[in-house]
């Protein structure tokens, strides 16, 4: 894996490769265990990130209702 392979990962994970280039990064994440571990703690790293802004966002709503 290299720099490339994050960038390439960094945007399936924001839906934004082209048709080929998804067809080929799926193609590779079935046989390259790296990549695809790589791309489960990316996903796993973006998820808390939205929670976190997610909550966030929720919390001034609940404490001005206090």
């Amino acid at each position: 894996m290299n720099e490339n392979d994050t960038e390439l990962l960094s945007r399936y994970i924001d839906s934004d490769l082209s048709e080929s280039e998804l067809t080929e990064l799926q193609a590779r994440l079935q046989t390259d265990t790296e990549l695809s571990a790589a791309l489960t703690a990316m996903q796993s790293v973006n998820d808390r990130i939205r929670d976190a802004f997610e909550y966030t966002a929720v919390a001034p709503s609940r404490i001005a209702s206090l």
